[in-house]
């Protein structure tokens, strides 16, 4: 069985974006197009994205989430945030 764990939805916000910084432009972009965001430049996708995130329902963020990242997520009341981690993504040790 796989190792679960629950966070906030603003952490798994922080996720997202951090992930996004780590990619490309054109990944950005595809993110970006799902969340029908516009930006001036590369430069501001990521704080846009950020800020639709935080505006979005927690169900588009969740899909968002799925899509982009390696574990999986559901949400679950309270701005709370189940992660069903892959066996190869569970944390170390606190």
């Amino acid at each position: 069985m796989a190792d679960t764990d629950t966070i906030s939805l603003d952490d798994l916000i922080r996720q997202i974006t951090e992930h996004l910084a780590e990619t490309d432009a054109k990944y950005r972009a595809y993110v970006a197009a799902q969340l029908q965001v516009e930006y001036e430049s590369d430069d501001y996708a990521i704080e846009a994205i950020n800020e639709a995130l935080v505006w979005s329902d927690p169900s588009a963020i969740i899909a968002i989430a799925n899509d982009c990242l390696t574990n999986r997520y559901s949400y679950d009341e309270d701005s709370l945030v189940t992660v069903t981690y892959k066996d190869d993504a569970t944390p170390g040790p606190s």
